[in-house]
């Protein structure tokens, strides 16, 4: 399911950031917290993500749960985490996004599902990882982190990277 989800999530970053963003309003201002073209960038990835995820998760026996966050928005603070409804018997749950910057959103929504089931293990998978934030407070939230070599070679820090990035360069040479 790893690959399948891989290419749903590339796939999905092509067409929100090329043929849905065409227009400066939304590409210009998708970095300037608040804005109506950032917001509606994020609202673009969002339901890209729902339709990508959706659409792998349904070709297997996995549920699909919706997670989200509230920020304040005058300080851009994080200060919320919610889901939809996790099955009771659940013992193993894999978060899934597009990009982790510093790791905060899946703090805290792994903190609100751990405080629900304690016993539940957590995974992260993001097809892009910064980590700005360090390992050590993600490392401690989830048993193992996935990402791709997209942004940068981590497995010196515990971290299982797929490398998509050299097998399509492999692939694509000339001879």
């Amino acid at each position: 399911m790893t690959m399948e989800l891989l290419l749903a999530l590339f796939t999905k970053h092509f067409v929100c950031d090329f043929p849905l963003q065409a227009f400066p309003f939304m590409y210009r201002n998708k970095g300037t917290y608040g804005h109506p073209g950032g917001l509606l960038h994020a609202y673009i990835h969002f339901l890209g993500s729902l339709v990508a995820v959706g659409c792998v998760t349904g070709n297997f026996a996995v549920a699909l749960i919706l997670g989200w966050k509230q920020r304040n928005v005058e300080t851009g603070e994080l200060e919320g985490f919610g889901f939809e409804y996790l099955p009771p018997n659940t013992k193993r749950a894999l978060i899934v996004d597009d990009i982790c910057d510093g790791g905060g959103t899946f703090l805290g929504l792994g903190s609100r599902i751990k405080e629900l089931f304690p016993k539940v293990a957590l995974d992260l998978y993001t097809t892009h990882g910064y980590y700005t934030q360090g390992m050590v407070k993600l490392k401690e939230m989830f048993m193992e982190i996935i990402t791709t070599d997209s942004v940068i070679h981590l497995t010196d820090l515990g971290v299982t990277t797929l490398n998509v990035c050299e097998r399509i360069a492999e692939d694509f040479k000339y001879e």
